[in-house]
This record gives structure tokens, sequence and C-alpha cells, in this order.
């Protein structure tokens, strides 16, 4: 038996991952190189993660984002019943929100503004305007001393509203995008565990907004203190992202930026881990996407939305410390998919082949955010994917089908769509049904998850809202 840690990035691709990561990479034994993720953003993503299932199978997705309606018995879990479950995690996505914490024996969310999650929530208590803020900055010192963690409330209040201040100052941002807290967070968590334990961590760093920030490799971004990728709208971008050629390369600079300074805390993080565990840990070092970046391999889309591309599929996936006689896998691609039989296999201390010749990958719908207005229902669409040799396919609701060329020495690229007549024949091996009546009926059963203020807030604040 032996600990399992999972380091999950959100929205870090595979060919930027290989340049602003190397201390990861150094410290790897076994890259899967050629993994893929099940679907294009958070939800999907983890639900087929811990399912080994594609989101038309697990049901959660753009239109039931409920974590709830996965029984942990139909999780990895199932295989891992001496493992004590931990979970730690900055994305709203993957939090109590929307019932992920369901799944572990013991979770903590952790936010920029809560960066000690055991003290008050300081998100309960901003307002939109100035004078508002200082009084709820007032009211919420008054109630962190009154609080069981005081001393960790006032922390949590003192620094939020200093982030605020300096928001209005042209500096970088002051603090990280909560990577710092959340090792700190998970740390505890493991530190004197006898285990067997499975710890598993979502960052955030990555994910927009990406903003200058005091911890960042100057020398790896070009962009002002002042600016946000948040100037530019997702919708203003679709489609035309290489009309904005500066703000694309301020915004890949921070992108490699964000990789860089995570590569660097983990890295450490996952030396520590190795050294202090009473038994031996093996580190799996994934994403649960990608991100489109504007290239012409994206579509010439940004961010993860409406998308399939293989900068939002190929994601990196390092195993650190993992059981005698470990070796690459005999496919020629990995998947997500795998996960619920490589992860319970290296709590035995096995190391199965995870190799596939094919591997498949769905969306169902637009993932959360803003409307898009007329085009809604083109981005809404399902999509479905088929990787198979040097090619992939991909079907949508809207009726088009189209195969990409694939090359195993280019991460994330695909080459120029090319409609074609028929999928490959591998097709009816991963998907039951058609997509679109799927697509039909999830969007009639959808049904809003309420959450509290300060969770709409922290979406706001990522674009989903």
């Amino acid at each position: 038996m032996r600990n399992v840690v999972v380091l999950c990035y959100d929205s870090v691709r595979k060919d930027f991952y290989d340049v602003y990561a190397p201390r990861v990479r150094e410290l790897s034994d076994v890259s899967l190189n050629q993994c893929r993720a099940a679907s294009s953003w958070t939800v999907p993503s983890h639900g087929s993660m811990f399912t080994g299932t594609l989101p038309h199978e697990h049901g959660v997705h753009t239109h039931d984002r409920d974590y709830s309606s996965i029984p942990v018995e139909e999780t990895l879990f199932s295989a891992m019943p001496d493992h004590e479950r931990i979970g730690v995690s900055s994305n709203v996505f993957a939090s109590e929100a929307f019932q992920f914490d369901h799944l572990f024996d013991e979770f903590e969310t952790v936010t920029e503004a809560r960066r000690f999650p055991q003290g008050i929530d300081p998100t309960d208590y901003i307002s939109p305007d100035d004078g508002g803020l200082v009084r709820n900055q007032l009211r919420l010192l008054a109630d962190a001393v009154g609080h069981d963690r005081p001393l960790r409330s006032a922390a949590n209040a003192s620094l939020t509203y200093a982030d605020s201040l300096s928001r209005r100052l042209p500096v970088p941002r002051l603090f990280d995008g909560g990577t710092k807290p959340l090792l700190r967070a998970a740390r505890e968590k493991v530190r004197g565990t006898d285990g067997p334990f499975f710890l598993f961590v979502n960052f955030m760093e990555s994910h927009l907004p990406l903003e200058p920030t005091l911890g960042y490799d100057e020398s790896l971004y070009s962009a002002p203190n002042t600016f946000s990728t948040g100037d530019r709208s997702v919708w203003e971008l679709l489609g035309s992202a290489e009309e904005y050629p500066e703000y694309l390369r301020r915004r890949r600079g921070l992108y490699g930026a964000s990789i860089d300074y995570l590569d660097r805390h983990v890295s450490e993080f996952v030396e520590t881990v190795l050294d202090e565990t009473a038994l031996e840990t093996t580190v799996v070092v994934t994403a649960d996407h990608g991100e489109n970046l504007g290239y012409p391999g994206d579509d010439g889309l940004v961010r993860h939305k409406s998308s399939l591309s293989e900068g939002l599929l190929h994601v990196p996936c390092d195993i650190v410390n993992p059981p005698a006689g470990a070796r690459p896998p005999s496919g020629r691609f990995t998947s997500h998919l795998d996960f619920d039989r490589l992860l319970p296999a290296l709590g035995r201390s096995e190391f199965p082949d995870v190799g596939r010749a094919a591997v498949p990958a769905e969306l169902v719908g637009l993932s959360a955010g803003p409307n898009p207005g007329p085009e809604h229902d083109h981005w809404d669409r399902m999509i479905r994917a088929v990787l198979h040799g040097d090619e992939k396919d991909v079907k949508d609701s809207d009726g088009r089908t189209v195969r990409y060329e694939l090359d195993p020495e280019r991460p994330c690229w695909q080459g120029t769509p090319a409609d074609i007549d028929s999928v490959s024949s591998r097709w009816s091996r991963f998907f039951a049904g058609d997509l679109c009546e799927y697509k039909q009926r999830a969007s009639s059963e959808q049904e809003a998850t309420a959450v509290s203020a300060s969770v709409e807030r922290r979406l706001e604040e990522l674009g989903y809202q």
C-alpha cells in the first residue's frame, strides 16, 4: 500500500507545461506524454477523472453541475477502501458549492480571499461601493475577533483588504491565485497521517483572470502592471483572436509565468511530501483540461469554451515515485478515463498498462459563463471526438463532421479541419446514442444549482457570470 497524491492544474496545456514546468518534469519518473482529458472544462472533466466514464455516462456536465449525483461507490474510490480521501481545492466548480466535497472524507476550499480556510470568508462582507467596502471591513474585523479561529479570520480580512486597495494602484497583484495557501493546507492535511491516504489538490493559478503578480518571473512576460486578461471578453475574442496580437502576446506571457510559478512551488511540495510521509507516496501531476490561446491550431479560439481542440485536450501527466517496474504505456494514447484504474493500482503499489490505440472526448454544451447572444445555439452545441493514430475525428450537434491531422511530436497541435462523410469505425465503441438527442434531453432537464453570494462573486471574478 502507498499514498497517492494527484496535483491537478486548471487550464494548463501540454505544450506550455513542457516549456514552463522543468522542475516537476525533472522529478518525474514516468511521463504519459500523449495524455488526453475527457472533456474541455472543469465539471465534466472531473466527473470523468473520478468515474472513468464520459460526460454523457456520468451525467455531470454543463446542464447538471451537481457531483452528488455520482455515488462514491461508482468512482475510483471503490477500489481504494483503505485510503483516507482528502481534497483541497481553489476551484469553485470543484468545491462544496457543487457538492464535489461529498467524494471525500475531508475537504477544504481555499480561495484568493479565504487563504486560511478555517477562518472567516471575507467575500461575504464585500459590497461594490467603496464606502461599503470600508464599513464592511470594519464589521468583518469585528466578526473575526469573535470567530473560533480569530487569528486566521483576521488574516483573511487584512489580506483581502490589502489586495483590494492595491488593485487601485499600478502595481502587481500582491497575492497569488491560491497556490501557496493551497499547498500549506495540503501539508497540514497530510502531516502526521499514517496513511494510506489519497490527496487531491486543484490549482487555479493559470486560470483567468491573469495579471502581473508578485512572485511571477518578470522576465517571462511583458504585460504592464495595469494589464488583465479580463480587459477583453471571451465573446469579443471568439473567432477573431488574431485581431488582438498585443493582447494575445501579453496573455500568453502571463500564462507561461503562472505555470512557472506553479512549477517552483509544486516541485518543492512534492519533494517535501515524499520526504515526510510515513508510507511510500506516488505523485501524479496533471491538468483537468488545457486552454485555447488563439493559435491557428486552437481554431483561433481563446479560453476553454465550445471546443475539443488539442490545446484543450492534450494535458500533462507526470508520475513521480511510481512503484518499482513502472514503464511508459504501450499504446499511442492515454486518457483521464483510465485514472479509475491507474490511481487505485498505484495505491496497491502496482502500475498497469494504460495505453490506448484510440481515446474519446466529449463536451455537452456551452461551459458556464455569460450568454454569447445571437450565436448561442452554435456555441452551446454538443461535441464528440475520437483520436486514433495521427488523426482526430470530431462531430457536433450542428451536423458537422471533420477530421484533423495530429503530430505526436507537436503537443497541442492539430491541422486544418477537413470535412468528412463518416467518422472512425472506433466511434461506436465509445459513444452510445445520437448526440443531438442527448443534448436536447439534457438541456430540457437542466436545473440551476443554487449557490451563495460569495460563490456568485467568485464565479464573476473568473468570468463565469
